[in-house]
């Protein structure tokens, strides 16, 4: 069907219609542009985010179980020992999280590789520690057993010479304990051999086996220390080499998420940008439309009205040829239909005038013919 030929009623629904449809487009565009945006938030607060917050919880646990190794090293407290399994296992929970988020929110093979060999680090440093907690706890219960028989030798009735010996080994035992040099347990083996031969040479009986369980106390003592001084540095060196690896995850959670905040305010930027070109597109298209549509209904009626004012001045002789069938169209074809019927109505009286006037010059010329005829008489 012919535009044309579409009622006015038609056309501004179907306006109507487009500019709504614009509209739908629009917000068609902006719905989309939203749903991205959305769904980028949704992966930051879902996988992202909590990758970078168990990030976090690695590196600050890490340290302080550290931290804590260190005070416990030098402390024997089991207070510390306590925190340093608390932090280790947070440590290793955190982990866990990472390489359960850590595929969704993209991380790479690589990283999750060297999360995993993180978690088995500290699965080892766990093993390692506790055989190092059981030394640590033979230590300090030894070296209580010592004290005390030390305390023990010192109220007999020794020989200032063997007194004078087991004041310097027990003194130079707490100096090797409180200064950390393991590598000072020969001098104290010199020590104790010194001890044991000079007590065979003056004492005897209950005395000297007293004295060769304090330096067979303190023999074992040694063995204990060393073995966990090694376990210590054990510990350690794993430690460290976790908190090293630690720094290389967070740098490389950290940079991902700093990525994918590029990334998200990106699409935050180009969703802004489509959806005002879009705007524009459709406002011009909207304009566009609306004005053509308008165009063809007024410029008939335009039209229309030259018509009806040429024949309120009286010139009936402008006919408009139009194909339209709508409102305008019949509109148009009533006002030549008008036009025409007034110039029939308008032909009509003229030709009746005439004849009228035919008439009245025949009877004139009857009556001139009839007065002559009088006058003639």
């Amino acid at each position: 069907m012919n535009w044309k030929d579409l009622k006015i009623y038609i056309k501004l629904l179907v306006t109507s219609g487009i500019t709504l449809l614009l509209a739908v487009i629009i917000g068609v565009i902006g719905i989309t542009n939203l749903n991205r945006i959305n769904d980028n938030t949704k992966d930051i607060v879902s996988y992202y985010l909590p990758v970078v917050n168990n990030s976090y919880k690695v590196d600050k646990h890490w340290h302080e179980a550290i931290n804590y190794l260190t005070e416990y090293n030098y402390t024997g407290n089991p207070y510390f020992s306590d925190k340093v399994l608390v932090r280790s296992e947070r440590t290793l929970s955190a982990i866990g999280e990472i390489i359960l988020k850590g595929k969704e929110a993209n991380l790479n093979k690589e990283s999750l590789e060297k999360l995993s060999g993180i978690q088995a680090q500290i699965i080892d440093f766990l093993d390692v520690f506790e055989t190092y907690q059981q030394k640590v706890e033979e230590t300090n219960a030894l070296n209580l057993i010592i004290n005390k028989s030390t305390r023990t030798l010192l109220s007999n009735n020794l020989n200032p010479v063997l007194g004078k010996d087991i004041v310097e080994i027990a003194g130079f035992l707490n100096f090797i304990r409180l200064e950390r040099i393991p590598r000072k347990i020969p001098n104290l083996n010199q020590m104790l051999l010194s001890l044991n031969q000079k007590a065979d040479a003056t004492v005897s009986g209950a005395l000297s086996t007293d004295i060769n369980e304090f330096t067979s106390e303190i023999k074992n003592y040694g063995k204990l220390y060393v073995e966990a001084r090694k376990l210590e540095l054990k510990i350690t060196e794993i430690g460290t080499n976790v908190l090293g690896d630690v720094k290389g995850i967070t740098d490389v959670v950290l940079d991902l998420f700093t990525e994918n905040a590029e990334t998200a305010n990106q699409i935050t930027i180009s969703a802004k940008i489509s959806l005002y070109i879009s705007i524009v597109i459709v406002l011009i298209l909207g304009i566009v439309f609306t004005y053509f549509i308008g165009l063809s209904i007024t410029k008939p009626i335009n039209k229309s009205v030259h018509i009806a004012r040429k024949i309120a001045s009286g010139d009936l002789t402008e006919i408009i040829k139009t194909e339209r069938n709508d409102e305008i169209g019949d509109l148009i074809k009533a006002l030549n239909l008008i036009t025409e019927s007034t110039n029939k109505v308008i032909g009509n009286i003229k030709e009746s005038a005439n004849q009228i006037g035919d008439a009245s010059l025949k009877l004139n010329s009857n009556s001139q013919e009839l007065s002559s005829g009088s006058n003639e008489q």
